[in-house]
């Protein structure tokens, strides 16, 4: 999962941060961490800006309500299943 923060959530997701720091904040790692982490990112984050050449069905990354949208229309079950708990009343749920 790799969560839009401009998106809330969907109703059956729930981060509880534990700690959390700015994003550009790394003082409070070892440097020999840092170093191989912002290569690391560089590279997670120039992946995720690329379009995928052939999307398979249960090789997808949850990032937005669209893409849970896309997933569901290509018959992944746990994006249906998302979308089918999004459109219950909050009454008519079990717990």
């Amino acid at each position: 999962m790799f969560w839009d923060t401009g998106y809330a959530l969907p109703k059956g997701l729930v981060y509880r941060p534990v700690a959390r720091y700015e994003s550009t904040e790394t003082t409070y790692l070892e440097s020999h961490i840092v170093e191989k982490m912002v290569p690391f990112l560089a590279a997670c984050e120039a992946r995720m800006s690329m379009s995928l050449v052939k999307p398979k069905i249960g090789k997808w990354l949850v990032t937005t309500p669209s893409s849970i949208q896309k997933a569901a229309s290509k018959g992944d079950l746990w994006a249906r299943a998302m979308i089918r708990y999004q459109s219950m009343p909050q009454d008519a749920l079990p717990f």
